[in-house]
């Protein structure tokens, strides 16, 4: 197959996934809305459907797969999870690693049709990034509470979306959350950011790897943990590259 031809297939994945996976996610996740109703955990069963058909369209027209490794190193009760964040990828693939997630995202998600709604009646943690420390004093506050039903966190250490090979620092909030809750915080290394780049039409094909690391465990002072994880997860984020 000649370049032109293989870049002209590409072209033509990529176009054919967005015209079925973005209508779809606002069709399904809107959909939901008739749902609210049902208790938390059923509308997080119905949901988790959304997340199997969105691996098929992935897996059908990207030829885009994934492994994970390290399932074991998840504790069964609460604990934070901090994961690298490359791609929009990872936030579809949250519930395969978490049963009951806590996800903090930032506040203006909650303006998505359908998606915005339906994170919120989970009973996620939205974060508004433009009131600092009064912001973090409010989530440490939702997160104790949350975790009293052994929900477990997810927080992208960094903030945001980072491009594979670019070095931003560790936010200060995992570290925090750290300190005031007491639990374990494990390291979760990805490089999706390769095949589904952000703010990108193209998505690539091949296998994403998410990897979990072993667990950094309670009693460490918080500076010290933040170097600890960024450390863990960087080395073996940029390994996966």
């Amino acid at each position: 197959m000649s370049c032109e031809t293989s870049k002209f297939v590409l072209i033509l994945r990529s176009l054919i996934f967005n015209l079925i996976f973005y209508p779809f996610s606002i069709l399904y996740t809107g959909s939901l809305i008739f749902f609210y109703w049902l208790p938390r955990k059923k509308l997080l069963k119905l949901s988790s459907y959304y997340f199997e058909i969105t691996k098929l369209f992935e897996r059908h027209i990207l030829n885009l797969r994934y492994e994970l490794i390290g399932k074991q190193h998840v504790p069964k009760g609460a604990c934070i999870i901090a994961m690298k964040h490359q791609s929009v990828w990872e936030t579809l693939k949250i519930l395969d690693i978490i049963d009951d997630p806590i996800v903090i995202y930032k506040k203006a998600v909650n303006w998505i049709p359908g998606l915005g709604w339906l994170i919120m009646r989970l009973d996620m943690i939205s974060i508004d990034r433009s009131k600092g420390t009064v912001a973090l004093k409010k989530i440490i506050q939702k997160a104790k509470l949350r975790v009293k039903e052994n929900r477990q966190i997810m927080i992208y250490p960094q903030g945001t979306r980072i491009t594979p090979g670019e070095k931003k620092p560790y936010k200060h909030g995992v570290a925090a959350l750290y300190k005031a809750l007491n639990l374990p915080v494990v390291p979760v290394a990805v490089n999706s950011g390769i095949y589904w780049p952000k703010e990108s039409f193209i998505k690539y094909p091949g296998k994403i790897t998410i990897k979990i690391l072993e667990p950094i465990q309670p009693g460490m002072k918080a500076d010290a943990m933040l170097k600890k994880l960024e450390k863990m997860i960087e080395t073996e984020s940029d390994k996966l590259l």
